[in-house]
């Protein structure tokens, strides 16, 4: 007797008060914006930019090519939960993060490539990772939003593809907070209603002659959609050492991510009476995930012996990037940089990957045609796995006889690198306009 056992419930809820929340604050928010938008465009005008450049930075009106930045100001009022909703607001992206908070689908206008394949991310012009498009290791898995970060800048192609690898669409490079002559610092509290409980925090200042910043995050949530398990629990903490002297500077840079987040799938539509997407009935497609306490362990029978798959660990990282950024002005307007970074990661990824919807007798009478060859069984059933005396109705369960098939997989990705950039730049003027020149 072989036993399909599927379960019995699907878990997930969204309570009705965020979304009313979240309507409220847009209501306030759109009343505020003249004003701000007012400041906003005074300060780009001066505002310089860094990302994607031959030599020094450039003021953001004179570049001939699209740039997006988002302040300080901007990230906190947006308070973006993850990479992906941080670059909702950049035109020409289109950003689907319904996976959670890494793992997103992002793709650039003109370019049908997915999952920052197409797109670089960096943090302080050094690539997070070379390749951002690696199998089952985008980006954004190796990155995260906290307080430590002081700004974004986007260049949209243009030279994007010239100075950052795998980056035809654009460059994201996210510009770390660094300690000033005073002493100063924040923290910042954040509870959601699915069981969000987040702090940040950042503290920087002059310790003996040194810019010393020390910041990080830390996070505990149920999920969006809630699996009855942790779905979302780690941090991360950066700490920043730099000193200027009289011809450039140098900068030491650390984080340590050890994060663990929850990998959300697909779920099944159909259309109503209307012709508009719904539910299949039996799930709620808002709310629902496949993954539950019933889903969250199996053994696998293999043959170097058994192996306990375990769901509850979803995206599961543990990373450690160092960087050194140093500048040298070696005069006649020439000017040395280098830009080091070394990157150690261990990443498991478990996910429950579900198929296409079908009837139970329909793939119940498909195993049972393969039983005899395979496992010398002559019967097949369906039963759950929280209620297995319960019969499951092949012919009307939740009013269909629907069943699903899906697979847990798991794939473990060891990543080491070292990154460095190196140029020896110069700006002299020709013909009227100012030039830029980099060797490196």
């Amino acid at each position: 007797l072989h036993r399909i056992r599927p379960t019995k419930s699907f878990r997930g809820a969204y309570p009705m008060k965020s979304i009313l929340f979240v309507a409220a604050a847009s209501a306030a928010l759109a009343a505020a914006m003249p004003a701000f938008a007012n400041d906003a465009a005074g300060s780009e005008v001066d505002e310089l930019i860094v990302t994607a450049r031959a030599g020094a930075e450039q003021r953001k009106v004179e570049a001939s090519y699209a740039i997006t930045t988002m302040s300080e100001e901007r990230l906190r009022m947006q308070s973006p939960v993850s990479t992906a909703e941080a670059l909702k607001n950049v035109p020409g992206f289109w950003v689907e993060a319904s996976g959670g908070e890494a793992g997103a689908n992002i793709r650039a206008r003109g370019i049908p490539m997915e999952g920052y394949s197409a797109i670089g991310m960096q943090e302080d012009g050094a690539p997070v990772q070379h390749d951002g498009g690696l199998g089952f290791l985008n980006s954004d898995f190796s990155f995260r939003m906290d307080e430590t970060i002081q700004r974004m800048e986007v260049v949209r192609g243009g030279p994007s593809s010239i100075f950052t690898s795998y980056a035809p669409g654009g460059v994201v490079n996210f510009i770390t907070r660094k300690g000033s002559d005073q002493f100063e610092g924040l923290v910042k509290a954040q509870v959601g209603d699915y069981g969000l409980a987040r702090g940040d925090f950042w503290v920087g200042g002059p310790v003996a002659g040194f810019r010393v910043g020390l910041g990080g995050f830390y996070r505990v949530s149920d999920g969006v959609r809630d699996p009855g398990y942790r779905a979302d629990e780690g941090g991360q903490i950066r700490l920043s050492v730099g000193r200027d002297f009289e011809r450039g500077s140098i900068d030491f840079n650390i984080k340590h991510l050890d994060d663990n987040t929850i990998f959300f799938l697909g779920v099944p539509l159909t259309f109503d009476a209307n012709g508009d997407t719904a539910g299949v009935p039996g799930f709620d497609p808002n709310y629902g995930t496949f993954a539950g306490p019933e889903t969250s362990h199996f053994t696998f029978r293999t043959n170097r012996g058994p192996y306990d798959f375990d769901l509850t660990r979803g995206a599961d990282i543990k990373l450690t990037q160092s960087t050194m950024a140093f500048r040298y002005e070696l005069g006649a307007g020439w000017e040395l940089q280098d830009n080091l970074r070394y990157r150690t990661s261990d990443v498991s990824r478990a996910g429950l990957f579900p198929n296409s919807p079908v009837q139970a007798a329909d793939r119940l009478a498909q195993v049972k045609a393969s039983l005899p060859a395979a496992l010398g069984a002559t019967a097949v059933q369906l039963r759950f796995v929280n209620a297995p005396g319960e019969v499951f109705n092949v012919a009307g369960q939740n009013g269909t006889g629907l069943i699903m098939d899906a697979s847990m997989r798991e794939q473990d990705i060891a990543l080491d690198e070292w990154i460095n950039d190196f140029r020896l730049l110069n700006r002299f003027e020709f013909g009227g306009q100012s030039h830029d020149v980099a060797l490196g």
